[in-house]
């Protein structure tokens, strides 16, 4: 089940067309992960900064549609598989290294 058009508009406003994916390809793709358990992404998002899900997370609110977050899918658990129709939040664009902190031997990272 692909999203509806006033959605994909509305993420394609906010991320970018280039950053949201519909193709056939792609949601078949981004609808597992490493598990071998299949769903059935919407749409997929690649935003870049927390804004950006924000963004992305608002709009499904909005619209009524699930979303999963997902990070490379090497998963074995199932995690990143979305429900029907879902939005797919794939992270792996947001890998910025915001701070670290010798001293306590830690790091804030992206996501």
């Amino acid at each position: 089940m692909t999203a509806s058009p006033a959605l994909v508009q509305q993420l394609r406003a906010a991320l970018g067309d280039d950053r949201v994916r519909t193709s056939g390809l792609e949601l078949e793709l981004y609808s597992r992960d490493a598990s071998g358990l299949g769903g059935s992404a919407g749409v997929v998002c690649l935003p870049t900064s927390t804004a950006q899900v924000q963004a992305v997370v608002a709009a499904g609110v909005e619209h009524g549609v699930p979303f999963v977050a997902r990070g490379s899918g090497t998963g074995l658990a199932g995690g990143a598989v979305p429900p029907e129709g879902a939005i797919v939040i794939v992270t792996t664009k947001m890998d910025r290294l915001l701070s670290v902190d010798v001293e306590n031997r830690s790091a804030w990272v992206e996501p």
